[in-house]
């Protein structure tokens, strides 16, 4: 609980708190470079400074144990600054996250982002595989463990992937229902759009060959396009 006079900033906590649950959890929805949610203080000394934001919490000591009931608990330390030129919507400075396993004995980094965007990360927080579509699609605006669900960090099985393809999983919220599913579809030119081209091979007499000669023709008739033949 939180006691305090009139005035005395308990609003600001809990707006504070908000803030950090929608940025960790829905900030990779937000338009790119658009406004986040928040106000820096509006003076001439503070307007162009960082705000620096940070909270500790407890959460499992055994990362590949987390979703265990009865699995020992630790420290853990959430951090990210944003700053930028307060005219102008704010990025992010610098955000890690980092715990203190009982195993280890001291501090443990399991991420830590720059201002430039680079995310370095520790084995225990398994980004390998990930890095490369981090890097594409990770906004000013956005903050990793956001962007990291998006990408289903880190739990993408057999189950997952054939869901993603037939476009329905099977889930308990719906009762066992069939629901609309989606892996995650991701802007990847220079104006936050893709293009789709969509062909079937599946003839008796399509081979590989065929397959890799079709795939370069969309890169000559639209340009800029990613192409995967799976």
């Amino acid at each position: 609980m939180l006691f305090g006079a009139n005035a005395s900033g308990k609003s600001n906590v809990l707006k504070a708190l908000s803030f950090l649950s929608w940025f960790v959890r829905e900030s990779f929805r937000a338009a790119p470079e658009s406004w986040m949610p928040y106000q820096r203080f509006n003076d001439e000394n503070s307007r162009d400074l960082p705000t620096h934001l940070a909270v500790h919490f407890a959460g499992p000591a055994d990362l590949q144990r987390a979703n265990e009931p009865d699995v020992a608990q630790c420290r853990y330390a959430y951090e990210v600054s944003l700053g930028g030129p307060g005219n102008q919507p704010p990025r992010v400075v610098s955000e890690v996250l980092k715990y203190w396993p009982a195993h280890a004995g001291r501090q443990v980094r399991l991420f830590e982002r720059d201002e430039k965007g680079a995310v370095g990360a520790g084995k225990e927080f398994g980004l390998s595989g990930f890095r490369q579509a981090l890097e594409k699609v990770l906004r000013p605006n956005a903050s990793v463990v956001s962007t990291l669900t998006q990408l289903k960090h880190p739990q993408i099985d057999d189950a997952a992937v054939l869901a993603h393809l037939t476009g329905t999983e099977t889930g308990k919220a719906r009762k066992d229902k069939e629901q609309d599913f989606t892996m995650g579809v991701y802007p990847l030119l220079s104006d936050e759009t893709c293009w789709f081209v969509a062909a079937d091979f599946d003839k008796a007499d399509w081979n590989a060959h065929d397959c890799r000669r079709q795939q370069k023709q969309p890169r000559m008739v639209f340009g800029e396009v990613v192409v995967s033949v799976e």
